[in-house]
């Protein structure tokens, strides 16, 4: 009988470190899985900010270019008229 107690519980401890080890294992996968999700969120997020940069830096970029385009351009001004010397409007 000794013999079969002793088989026994060496059946047992190995199951018992099998059983460990899966949960080990387990969750080193779930550690990993979460880090892989934070660092896709992440990316993401980076992504989206360039976007968000790129679209508010071209915006700019087209305001101004149009800002430059509607400047009106100098015509001459009724001072250059009176200066003319010709004295219709004085």
């Amino acid at each position: 009988m000794s013999v079969e107690i002793v088989v026994s519980v060496s059946v047992l401890i190995v199951v018992s470190v099998s059983v460990v080890i899966v949960v080990v294992v387990s969750v080193v996968i779930v550690v990993a899985v979460s880090v892989l999700i934070v660092v896709s969120v992440s990316v993401v997020i980076v992504v989206v900010v360039s976007v968000v940069i790129v679209v508010s830096v071209s915006v700019a970029i087209a305001v101004s270019v149009e800002e430059k385009k509607e400047e009106p351009k100098k015509e001459e001004s009724d001072s250059e008229d009176e200066d003319m010397g010709f004295g219709l409007f004085d």
